[in-house]
């Protein structure tokens, strides 16, 4: 929840309560004095909900138009955006989940999609910025062998403005991240997403360490990140498997036929 408190915004969430007189109560039983900021009581574990803008709306939309570039083949050497070392992209199901892991690694599969698959980027690209994680929301569709394939994604940002977590779903009924159809940008309470449960993503690096105490208890009170850290450990043995399960269907799990209206 957002709200304007003596000329600052605030958020109500489990991970979140700055503008909250009361103390915080952590396992062992000690209380922690509210003043104290959301990473410093969560510490290098936070989650992503505890950073706030350090730039501008227009630079979150930039660098987010900026990933969708690298995988339109129509342009010359498009540039990179500014990636997370450690940057992490799960796209829901039909998309294969975890889809790459580190920035070498994204960059290299987006250099390869570019060139290996034959889509064609349908634009304006509409993206909208944010001041809760994630900074960058985008609606995007593109073209494929006569079928249009509407997408979504979220970009979680660090303190330093580089991309540390991509998060996609098909934009077709049943499978965005909410339910309501007019929630657009996922901003309702009950929208569905991974990014604000990943610890670690809300220090000011956005590092998560996939053995640390604090994932491994993360990942024990949530099966989708105890999903994450598990693919993370053997990421193209996972890769693999969800590719040889959903390669054949996937396109017509994701697209529509060119005619349909209902992505217009």
């Amino acid at each position: 929840m957002l709200f304007l408190s003596k000329g600052k915004f605030c958020f109500l969430s489990v991970w979140m309560m700055a503008c909250s007189d009361a103390s915080f109560t952590v396992p062992d039983g000690s209380a922690l004095p509210a003043q104290l900021t959301c990473t410093e009581r969560f510490g290098e574990g936070a989650r992503s909900t505890c950073l706030k803008p350090t730039h501008s709306p227009e630079y979150y939309v930039t660098l987010s138009k900026q990933y969708y570039d690298t995988l339109d083949r129509t342009r010359v050497m498009p540039r990179p955006p500014q990636y997370a070392s450690q940057v992490i992209r799960w796209e829901w199901s039909p998309w294969f989940k975890l889809t790459a892991l580190g920035r070498d690694q994204l960059v290299a599969f987006n250099e390869f999609l570019a060139d290996a698959v034959d889509v064609t980027m349908q634009h304006p690209i509409e993206c909208k910025a944010f001041a809760v994680q994630p900074f960058s929301r985008c609606h995007m569709l593109f073209e494929h062998q006569q079928l249009l394939c509407p997408t979504y994604a979220e970009f979680t940002f660090n303190d330093d403005g580089e991309i540390t977590f991509v998060e996609g779903w098909s934009d077709l009924p049943g499978l965005r991240p909410s339910t309501n159809a007019s929630d657009r940008w996922a901003e309702s309470p009950e929208a569905h997403r991974l990014s604000t449960k990943v610890a670690g993503l809300g220090n000011a690096k956005g590092n998560v360490d996939f053995t640390a105490e604090w994932m491994l208890a993360a990942a024990e009170n949530d099966a989708e990140v105890a999903d994450l850290v598990t693919r993370a450990k053997d990421f193209w043995s996972a890769y693999s498997r969800e590719f040889v399960t959903g390669a054949d269907s996937f396109w017509s799990k994701a697209c529509v036929p060119v005619s349909s209206t209902t992505v217009r």
